[in-house]
């Protein structure tokens, strides 16, 4: 807590300049003329930008800084959690799960630098995370209660506001979504266990939440373009699409890069998310880990296709945040006390294993310990140095250590008022990108001159 909020507090703006005035605009726009909205300069970004930007409209009145209003936003949605868990839980459940919960997000390299920031991926995270936590809980209900019918109000807000944030939440949703209950099925034949079912009522809020949101992204489209698609986003991604070869890349970096790619950012956190529910009486759901696991899997694959895959300004990949701090609160908030009937429990296992099988759970072990071994302490130094370094020097050499990234913004600056977005498939870029896989953060004390 001392090094995220007091030793050397930081605010990562990532693109808050270009939405912060969004709500100004609209408002002004739409007092003369909803034709106006067209051309007053509303931001590229979606409706939930709007709606923060609405929100620091509210808090400029207090006269506290950009920095500390992103913060109070941010902190509060990661405290959404913790009302959720007191409320569909017992106390010593609720009280476990928060313990566990505050210790993986204390070590992880999430509050340094993305609580007091204009990056948004917390609150998206929250949201999906809180979703897939009461579709879990409402198909394992029996009968109705007091508790059935916050869980459909959170499953409504939660739906409602999760595909604000963007629009492509929602096909990766359902896809997790449909092995979700896959999953489900699947164990219930072979283990005859009360697990996540269809139900008919569910069913219809998800598709309506959804529905509503759709259209609400529809409608701020058209006032910005005159067309219910998010043109820019389009244009931007026809204009930035790398080669296939380079997704590739961007793909096998996304989850093995020493500068913040998923293994090394999130290998401690995950752990602990799964090891600290079981050392407090609780388990987790098979069926959300493999939620999770859907989840974070297309989320990878369909970034590894945008231009940037990490985001252009971010400490470590901010544009998987979303997916994985879901995947971490949905398994915390779904976890229940050992030996209930709920949950799937392993069958026992032979003694005399096919041959077939026992190379695959050779593998399985190797696997672990290499983890174990290799990604835990490497996490673990991340996540420290982040902590523990000076959080400027620290953030501005993970982007622009190298000479090929110097480069490259000098090119920049020469080139893109000439070839435009197009620019971003160039070989000086890609370059540059490379580079910044390859740095290694180190511990850093003094400030760059």
């Amino acid at each position: 807590i001392y090094f995220a909020f007091l030793k050397d507090p930081y605010f990562m703006g990532a693109d808050i300049t270009q939405w912060q005035g969004d709500w100004e605009k609209l408002t002004k726009c739409l007092a003369i003329s909803i034709e106006n909205c067209r051309d007053v300069g509303l931001s590229m970004f979606p409706l939930g930008y709007l709606i923060n930007s609405l929100f620091l409209q509210f808090t400029s009145f207090l006269g506290v800084t950009l920095k500390d209003e992103m913060g109070v936003i941010n902190a509060s949605f990661l405290l959404f959690p913790i009302v959720v868990a007191a409320l569909i839980h017992t106390l010593s459940i609720a009280l476990r799960i928060t313990a566990c919960y505050l210790t993986v997000l204390l070590c992880s390299p999430l509050p340094a630098f993305y609580i007091s920031s204009g990056a948004l991926e917390i609150q998206a995270g929250v949201l999906i995370g809180l979703f897939i936590s009461a579709v879990h809980h409402l198909s394992i209900e029996k009968k109705s209660s007091n508790k059935s019918i916050f869980l459909y109000g959170l499953l409504a807000v939660s739906g409602l506001l999760l595909p604000l944030y963007k629009d492509t939440n929602v096909p990766i949703l359902l896809t997790a979504l449909f092995l979700f209950f896959g999953i489900g099925i699947v164990h219930q034949r072979k283990q005859q266990k009360i697990i996540p079912r269809f139900k008919l009522n569910l069913f219809i809020v998800i598709c309506i939440t959804l529905a509503i949101s759709i259209i609400l992204i529809c409608i701020y489209n058209y006032l910005k373009y005159d067309s219910f698609l998010p043109l820019t986003y389009l244009n931007i991604a026809n204009l930035t699409k790398p080669p296939l070869k380079k997704s590739a890349e961007f793909l096998f970096f996304s989850l093995f890069s020493l500068n913040g790619g998923l293994l090394v950012f999130w290998a401690l956190p995950c752990c602990l998310a799964l090891i600290l529910p079981q050392l407090m009486g609780l388990k987790i759901p098979i069926n959300i880990i493999w939620f999770g696991v859907t989840l974070v899997g297309v989320s990878l694959a369909l970034l590894s296709l945008w231009w940037v895959p990490f985001g252009w300004d971010s400490w470590g990949n901010r544009l998987i945040v979303p997916s994985m701090l879901a995947s971490v609160i949905a398994c915390l908030l779904t976890a229940t006390p050992v030996g209930n009937p709920n949950l799937i429990a392993p069958g026992p296992q032979p003694i005399n294993l096919p041959r077939q099988r026992l190379l695959k759970n050779i593998a399985w072990k190797l696997s672990k310990a290499f983890f174990v071994i290799v990604w835990l302490p490497l996490s673990f130094g991340y996540s420290l140095i982040t902590y523990a370094s000076d959080h400027d020097p620290l953030f501005y050499f993970s982007l622009h250590n190298g000479i090929k990234c110097k480069e490259m913004m000098h090119q920049l600056g020469e080139q893109f008022p000439k070839v435009g977005w197009a620019f971003w498939q160039t070989k000086p870029y890609y370059k540059c990108a490379r580079e910044r896989f390859l740095h290694i953060p180190q511990y850093i004390v003094t400030k760059p001159q």
